[in-house]
């Protein structure tokens, strides 16, 4: 198989090839359709030979998720899903934690706002429909911003911008997420934030945006 390339935060979507059934209905379950895919740091694996390194002991198909620096300053971390992960994790990344912050799409020009949502598809499913003057981060799970209670330096990129927060529709249920979106809060004021918002969106339980997003019939998602 001859892998797609991938386009990069901001870049025009690559030819898309190797997407199976599977990983295709998965995306599209998440109001990601294969053709931008590519664009938003996504890349079919066909077998173990497409695996990134670190990775060889997972099932295949499925697919990676890219997530990078959004200061530029460290490699790309890579993550995985398989389409049947069996005993494995749903999502596992080959450096073995998250990189707490990682940007998924960039604003034209100077963002009006920065969206940093809670999820890799649910990041995915926001960059790909939301307004070119928002730059769009991810965090993956509602503490993974932080490590053993100390914020990312990564946190820095926000400084001077307003923010919006987009957890999971547990939020407001689950005392856990509930004080991770408080901590994160506190954290990016710190980070010289101008202002952090918690939309509210019409989900429950562990519905995301990205749910929502695909309950949306696609022409009107824009």
């Amino acid at each position: 198989m001859t892998p797609t390339s991938y386009g990069g935060p901001g870049r025009e979507a690559a030819p898309v090839s190797g997407f199976s059934d599977a990983a295709r209905q998965y995306l599209a379950d998440r109001a990601v359709d294969e053709e931008s895919a590519p664009s938003l740091g996504i890349e079919p694996v066909a077998d173990v030979t497409d695996l990134p390194e670190g990775l060889g002991n997972y099932p295949t198909p499925g697919f990676t998720a890219r997530w990078d620096d959004p200061h530029g300053e460290e490699p790309p971390v890579i993550q995985y899903h398989a389409d049947e992960p069996g005993d494995f994790p749903k999502y596992g990344f080959v450096r073995g934690e998250g990189p707490g912050l990682g940007l998924v799409r960039e604003a034209t020009g100077r963002p009006r706002l920065i969206a940093i949502v809670e999820g890799t598809s649910q990041a995915r499913a926001l960059a790909r429909y939301a307004p070119d003057d928002v730059t769009v981060l991810a965090i993956p799970g509602c503490w993974g911003w932080s490590h053993e209670g100390t914020p990312t330096p990564r946190l820095r990129y926000v400084k001077g911008h307003d923010v919006l927060v987009i957890l999971d529709g547990d939020a407001a249920s689950n005392l856990d997420v509930y004080e991770a979106g408080m901590a994160l809060a506190a954290a990016l004021r710190s980070y010289g934030a101008a202002s952090v918002y918690f939309p509210r969106l019409p989900v429950s339980g562990k519905c995301g945006v990205d749910d929502y997003l695909a309950s949306i019939p696609e022409g009107d998602r824009g």
